[in-house]
């Protein structure tokens, strides 16, 4: 029997997993624009700023953008539990917290690791991605292929610097692994376009320079973890050596509720080299505050009771390797147990998580009015609270949108993004994962606000796999939608969040309850390993609540994960 094709696109940590194992179902081919392994992990000094020739690079041709938004100095922001993938673990020597050049190498050491490199075709760009079924005869005879094929797919490729060199090829399987990081969202605002001043995208972003930042008057519109990671540059060692401080930072967004809880920058705040608007520093809404103190107590109580354990499968009874705390300590978690319960903190229950949420965001929304208005003349900027500064130069740390034209290209429609809203929810796809119209057609790596990335995106792929081997039977198309539209109704209706925020997961849907769904799909006993870093997430997330994002750079991770067995295992799910 013939081996089914596999057609892979990207190059990048979900598409080197996913031909690790892919490739014992059948012939694997990987496409990837550029011309090493790494996908966004190879850096370049290029952006659309300064490329030589922005029509010789393929992706740009296609995608209208360069791929690349890494830059200098990065470091990641999870630690590294949360980034390898099974059978392939980081050398022991590795800091939890690495560079980027060294991750580089770890995904380079793993594609050779597992043969994946002859797999790949490099500097190679999928433009477009058919269904055989909605090809004439002649068509598929005028690219040299067989009419009578029973393959699913046809993806047209050409080469990057020779788009007029064209190959056509037939796949029975195709696994979208492009990522979302490399399309910048750039929010539009009155007057913008006449603005004087600079304005860059993160994406655009790869160094500190004093031309663009030095003595200068900056605004920053963003507050997430690029936003931060961001602030910490400008006001870098590296950037006090070069000069190329900013005179001032404004930092603004639709809401400043997180950054306004935060302790990290109380130097600059008091310095007045940095200003918030639309909040004030120590003035966070009461309710982040509480659910932060929240996540620091249960994370007390883990730490108290010595929790370095190898937590078993939720399927077995729940055992330690750690003895029994002794008596003190068990008074001492048995009092904090008690301060949780009679409060309230632990908000285990799914109503309260539901009620958590509304507040959050009905107390955000009346204690911040941050976000620019407008722009003026000159290098004038409005804001929403009603102040206007002079600025310099203007960075927009505000995401990044989907861009898939390969699929959106053509009238096939497997997928759409929804009209009028391009780049943020796209589909359908059941379970994150597969596109209910043609379920050969599989995205791997495209939700986002995970801190298990790692393992998230390799249980997709497992998921994919074995719904591709058969192992694992979807629902009916119509009851794939069905189950579909009741999340989308959910999260529109109960959590009165918008359709574009599907893909990110947060308390109407969370990362954890994802896992949990796809652990009840497969038909893998669940790989304990992966439990071992549930006390660290608890800290992570209480980081987040507390505005400090560069703690997670400088968090003592190897405290709960140091010298505790950390095995994942493509045996186990």
């Amino acid at each position: 029997m013939q081996k089914p094709t596999i057609a892979i696109i990207g190059a990048g940590p979900a598409g080197l997993a996913s031909a690790r194992h892919f490739k014992e179902l059948g012939d694997v081919t990987i496409f990837d624009a550029k011309k090493e392994v790494g996908g966004m992990w190879v850096y370049t000094d290029y952006n659309e700023f300064n490329h030589p020739n922005l029509e010789s690079d393929g992706y740009y041709r296609l995608y209208g953008n360069l791929h690349s938004s890494l830059y200098k100095d990065l470091m990641t922001n999870i630690p590294k539990n949360f980034m390898c993938f099974k059978d392939f673990k980081h050398d022991e020597s590795t800091p939890h917290i690495m560079k980027a050049e060294t991750y580089l190498k770890y995904l380079q050491d793993y594609s050779n690791h597992f043969q994946l490199t002859k797999l790949i075709e490099f500097n190679t760009v999928v433009e477009n991605v058919r269904l055989v079924k909605n090809l004439s005869n002649k068509e598929l005879e005028s690219h040299g292929l067989n009419s009578n094929t029973e393959k699913t797919f046809l993806i047209t490729t050409f080469i990057g610097d020779k788009p007029s060199v064209k190959q056509h090829r037939l796949f029975d399987f195709v696994l979208v692994c492009t990522g979302h990081y490399s399309k910048p969202y750039i929010p539009e605002f009155p007057g913008q376009k006449e603005y004087e001043g600079k304005q860059l995208h993160t994406h655009h972003f790869r160094e500190v320079t004093k031309e663009l930042f030095g003595d200068k008057r900056v605004l920053l519109i963003g507050t997430s973890i690029s936003a931060n990671d961001t602030i910490h540059l400008l006001f870098s060692e590296k950037a006090v050596r070069e000069q190329a401080t900013p005179k001032q930072l404004f930092v603004t967004g639709t809401t400043t509720s997180l950054l306004q809880g935060s302790t990290d920058y109380d130097a600059l705040f008091k310095s007045k080299k940095m200003f918030l608007k639309g909040g004030k520093p120590h003035s966070q809404p009461i309710i982040l505050r509480f659910l932060r103190l929240i996540f620091t107590l249960v994370s007390l109580i883990d730490k108290v009771k010595g929790k370095r354990k190898v937590p078993q499968p939720r399927s077995k009874p729940k055992t330690t390797t750690t003895p029994k705390p002794g008596k003190a300590k068990a008074v001492l978690v048995s009092i904090l147990r008690f301060i949780a319960f009679i409060t309230g903190l632990r908000l285990l229950g799914g109503l309260k998580r539901r009620l958590a949420a509304a507040f959050i965001r009905k107390v955000t929304s009346k204690n911040t009015r941050g976000g620019v208005k407008s722009f003026g003349k000159g290098k004038i900027v409005h804001f929403n609270d009603g102040t206007s500064e002079v600025i310099d130069t203007v960075i927009y740390a505000t995401g990044y949108l989907t861009s898939l034209p390969f699929l959106t290209n053509n009238n096939d429609k497997i997928i759409e993004f929804d009209e009028g809203d391009p780049g943020h929810y796209f589909g359908p796809l059941y379970k994150r994962i597969f596109a209910i119209n043609q379920p050969k057609l599989m995205f791997i790596g495209f939700s986002s606000r995970n801190l298990n990335s790692h393992p998230t995106v390799e249980r997709q792929i497992m998921i994919a796999k074995q719904v591709s081997q058969g192992l694992v039977k979807l629902p009916a198309k119509e009851d794939m939608l069905a189950e579909l539209n009741e999340e989308l109704r959910r999260l529109v209706e109960d959590w009165k969040m918008k359709k574009s925020t599907y893909y990110s997961f947060g308390p109407g849907y969370t990362a954890e309850q994802y896992q949990k769904d796809l652990i009840a799909m497969n038909v893998l006993e669940e790989d304990e390993s992966y439990r071992i870093m549930e006390p660290i997430t608890k800290n992570v997330i209480s980081i987040g609540l507390s505005g400090n994002f560069g703690q997670l750079k400088t968090f003592d991770y190897g405290k709960y994960v140091d010298g505790v067995p950390y095995n994942p295992t493509a045996s186990k799910f």
